[in-house]
């Protein structure tokens, strides 16, 4: 079934985490330690966006950690 969630469930939630926002203000580092935090630690994340919407420290640090499995991303900072 599909739902509409709000991120923080959807992050809880998911078993991959693709992401596709604009780059605005809003979204700055959208994708950042909290956000990590809540995800699963068999989910993988893919940043198909822009770069300024992850903190990529954030996410190494997550990925060191075993705070989730993998992440892509097609671009950075």
């Amino acid at each position: 079934a599909i739902a509409h969630l709000p991120l923080d469930d959807l992050l809880a939630r998911a078993d991959y985490v693709v992401c596709l926002a604009i780059a605005n203000a809003q979204t700055e580092n959208l994708i950042g330690k909290a956000a990590l935090a809540r995800m699963q630690k068999h989910a993988f994340f893919i940043n198909l966006s822009r770069g300024n919407l992850v903190d990529e420290v954030a996410l190494a640090a997550a990925l060191r950690a075993g705070g989730i499995a993998g992440a892509a991303l097609d671009v950075g900072r």
